[in-house]
């Protein structure tokens, strides 16, 4: 079974769009954009929560985007997470995730946008979530590149997070035959942490469904960086016989994914 990074976004836009172009000739936007999330603690407290994403879109699609979006306006993007690695002043090295746009979906959109080359008659109504809240969801299926690492909160709850693999295979303009692997961290709670950290190993292959969430840190440098991590639904452990009815895991085999 191949590897599949998917990411879903919806939000808006944080700034313009920036677009360039390759020295080929090819045109690239980038955007950042936000998605909020309402959610209720343990104590029963309302917050609200903002994550931030960089968006790179290419092609025409790049084209219509730097033409008509705007700071504040309301997008769905669908794509890929990848993974772009950069050197420190420091001389380490560093990683940060951004989205690969396949599409790019302008909502409450005018009259003058409603057919975009390869931006598609997509309506609210026409979406699997409420689009006046952000969504940030993710679907990946790869392999465990170390084993997991479970600990307790103060409270209690159990919290295990792991670092898998997801490899892509593409041929550049050139026609050479490539291949990447970009690397994700996974945070599981509750029941199914305790259960990933009993069942999985390193090189086992999973199924992560969940929310991508923004996590700030500080570099040896002194200067703030920000990360992005899966905050995991469901994990569902593939070729798996012994495991196949974990609580909160599922009965999913590799044949009920519509995806290879």
């Amino acid at each position: 079974m191949a590897s599949l990074s998917k990411v879903i976004l919806i939000g808006n836009l944080g700034s313009d769009p920036e677009m360039k172009y390759t020295p080929d000739g090819k045109a690239v936007t980038s955007f950042r954009m936000a998605t909020n999330r309402r959610y209720t603690t343990s104590a029963g407290e309302s917050r609200e929560e903002t994550d931030w994403f960089r968006i790179t879109v290419w092609g025409k699609q790049a084209e219509s985007c730097n033409q008509f979006l705007t700071k504040g306006r309301q997008v769905y993007v669908e794509g890929r997470l990848h993974a772009s690695n950069w050197q420190e002043q420091d001389g380490q090295m560093s990683t940060s995730l951004e989205v690969v746009a396949d599409r790019v979906g302008f909502l409450n959109r005018t009259a003058t946008e409603a057919s975009l080359p390869e931006e598609g008659k997509l309506e609210p109504r026409d979406l699997p979530f409420d689009p006046s809240e952000g969504v940030g969801r993710v679907i990946l299926i790869g392999n465990l590149g170390s084993d997991p690492e479970m600990r307790y909160t103060p409270s209690g709850k159990a919290v295990t997070s792991f670092r898998m693999a997801t490899n892509r295979r593409y041929t550049t303009s050139a026609g050479e035959s490539r291949e990447e692997t970009d690397w994700f961290r996974v945070a599981a709670w509750g029941k199914q942490a305790e259960s990933c950290n009993q069942f999985l190993t390193k090189g086992k292959q999973v199924y992560v469904e969940g929310r991508l969430h923004a996590r700030d840190w500080q570099g040896q440098d002194g200067q703030m960086r920000t990360s992005l991590e899966v905050t995991a639904d469901r994990v569902i452990f593939l070729g798996a016989r012994a495991v196949a009815a974990l609580p909160e895991e599922g009965g999913l085999e590799p044949g009920d994914l519509p995806f290879d």
